[in-house]
């Protein structure tokens, strides 16, 4: 989905920001947000913003790119987020 398509339906939010929950990108939530996932039904809502800002880099730049988009902090963080949601969810 390109931003162009998100920027115009906020109700796509996060169906936009679910593209970035790549294979890779989940493994690394697994295994770094363990601890904080198993310990609230809503961890993604508890985990400081910190902290999701301290793992940025896990989200690769041209993904944002491909889609229209900058690969900014806060997309960033919004897709870590997203992918977070998806592991708790087990997909």
């Amino acid at each position: 989905m390109l931003k162009s398509v998100f920027a115009g339906d906020p109700a796509k939010h996060y169906d936009y920001y679910r593209q970035y929950a790549i294979p890779s990108v989940k493994a690394a939530i697994k295994s770094k947000l363990s601890t904080e996932l198993a310990d609230s039904p809503y961890p993604y809502d508890c985990i400081p913003l910190e902290r999701w800002q301290g793992l940025a880099s896990l989200v690769p730049d041209v993904l944002f790119r491909l889609c229209g988009d900058k690969p900014s902090l806060e997309n960033k963080v919004c897709a870590l987020r997203v992918a977070a949601k998806l592991v708790m969810e087990g997909e």
